[in-house]
């Protein structure tokens, strides 16, 4: 801190410190809206845990319980050429009814599924690999990725997230600034406060004009 012994400050000097501290109130206002919002954010952010949770833990046959179906049209049938999502709801073991889950040491040799929630399961053959062509009428497991967790998170906690973070972010940026092309962050408020405590300093070392006190 320090008290100016005299009427001394020049405009750009006094202008610097009234940045500086209308900096430090912006970043007051920012935390505090963010503390408010991330309330809500909590509330939402828990439902998309809880169903992420839920759905890693109902798997089938060791998979997870969605998978994709890959389909095309032929010359009998007329169907639409893509993929659908499917709720898998048991194995093929070798017999002819499908299970919860093979014995210890045995693999699906395919899936039942359903394209709609209630329905009757469907037989689907497992695709095991492939490289440039992939069969059609048969399950792909459905590999983990963001996309993927949310939709199982649903779109509310997905968006919670997002501004969550986005919030957090605009708060760091604001105090360390945005890096430039050489890497560095600069236009932040650490980098204003560097700056006139250097200018202080300058203007401290010409006299009596200053005095620092704590």
């Amino acid at each position: 801190m320090f008290r100016a012994k005299e009427n001394t400050l020049d405009a750009e000097v006094a202008g610097q410190i009234l940045g500086f501290y209308a900096g430090v109130t912006e970043i007051k206002d920012m935390i505090d809206q963010h503390n408010k919002a991330a309330l809500g954010d909590d509330m939402s952010l828990k439902k998309g845990k809880d169903a992420g949770d839920a759905a890693d833990a109902a798997t089938v046959g060791g998979q997870f319980k969605y998978g994709v179906l890959v389909q095309a049209p032929t010359e009998t049938d007329k169907t639409d050429f893509g993929a659908k999502i499917v709720l898998l709801s048991g194995v093929y073991c070798g017999g002819a009814s499908p299970q919860p889950s093979c014995p210890q040491g045995e693999s699906p040799s395919a899936y039942a599924y359903q394209n709609d929630p209630g329905s009757t399961p469907i037989k689907g053959d497992l695709v095991r690999d492939g490289s440039d062509n992939v069969p059609t009428k048969k399950i792909l497991p459905l590999l983990p990725n963001g996309v993927r967790d949310s939709l199982i998170k649903g779109g509310e906690p997905t968006v919670s997230e997002y501004y969550y973070t986005r919030r957090v972010r605009a708060i760091y940026d604001r105090i360390h600034g945005k890096p430039g092309q050489d890497g560095k962050a600069t236009g932040g408020l650490l980098d204003d406060g560097n700056k006139l405590e250097t200018r202080l300093q300058q203007e401290a070392n010409k006299g009596s004009r200053f005095s620092f006190f704590m």
